[in-house]
């Protein structure tokens, strides 16, 4: 039987776009998939980086308050929009920040820290998937989901190189795609990459990165697997065309904070819609109004 699985990652909180959130909360109640994976680097730990970065914004002081505003603001809507999904969540490269900080100290002291529960995963009902080197995976019906470490031009090339299995990955911030097609000509490997979720670093004056996710299906009877690209467009990234929905977000103020609420349409006039197909009833996220979009 077919399953249904959406990947999502690198939405770096508290750095993530809160219009993102409310599209992927959007997507997710209309799709139903059975399983959710959060592909790693959920959350950014910037305050735990190694890298030394000049001229910050003011933000999170602490690792605990960039950890707990990626599970108020992204991790818990997430898993209210899918709420009798199995979760996954795959320790990226950037989760393991702070054990390499503690571990910079002394030798064994990152064994204080228990990202799973630092993360809300036991209290949530998530699977949390630890890593050697920040790229943690899991094998479900054939095809194995990490969290990669693959750049370049197509990093799903290079995955696919490495692991010559069906794979779906994030980490590179860019779309990809590759197929190897078996001798016989009867079967293909698939890999795909993810883009990433999270707003124009203040790094940088450069945005090469695609926004959106993956959804899919696997078939653990059968062996059979497929998968697409779902990607964000529009100037601020507030809009989602898929064959399983259209989405509009709209930053709006609620309870004196700004709110994104989605509106989503449909091709066919349905009771209780307008005559143009949209629904009277709206999605609707908060996210942090910092995020630049």
């Amino acid at each position: 039987m077919r399953e249904r699985f959406v990947f999502v990652s690198d939405f770096h909180a508290p750095n993530h776009l809160p219009q993102a959130v409310a599209l992927v909360c959007a997507f997710l109640k209309d799709y139903k998939p059975s399983r959710v994976i959060l592909g790693g680097d959920i959350v950014d730990f910037s305050v735990a980086s190694s890298f030394i970065r000049l001229n910050l914004p003011a933000g999170p002081q602490t690792v605990r308050e960039e950890a707990e505003i990626a599970v108020r603001e992204v991790i818990e809507p997430i898993r209210k929009a899918a709420p009798h999904a199995r979760m996954d969540y795959l320790e990226g490269n950037h989760e393991i920040r702070v054990l390499r900080m503690l571990a910079s100290v002394k030798a064994g002291l990152e064994g204080i820290v228990e990202l799973s529960d630092f993360l809300g995963c036991r209290k949530l009902g998530i699977t949390y998937h630890a890593s050697k080197g920040g790229n943690a995976w899991f094998e479900w019906g054939g095809v194995v989901f990490m969290h990669g470490d693959r750049y370049g031009i197509n990093p799903a090339r290079l995955t696919l190189e490495e692991w010559r299995c069906p794979c779906v990955f994030g980490h590179a911030h860019k779309e990809s795609f590759d197929r190897r097609r078996s001798p016989n000509q009867r079967t293909d490997t698939k890999a795909w990459g993810a883009g990433c979720l999270m707003a124009t670093p203040d790094y940088t004056d450069k945005d090469p990165w695609h926004r959106g996710f993956i959804a899919g299906w696997v078939d653990e009877e059968t062996g059979e697997y497929d998968a697409e690209h779902i990607s964000l467009s529009g100037p601020e990234f507030t809009e989602l065309y898929s064959a399983y929905g259209k989405y509009h977000a709209v930053r709006v103020w609620k309870d004196g904070r700004k709110s994104w609420i989605v509106r989503s349409f449909s091709d066919t006039p349905k009771p209780g819609h307008s005559r143009k197909g949209r629904k009277t009833v709206e999605h609707e996220a908060r996210g942090a109004s910092r995020a630049k979009a």
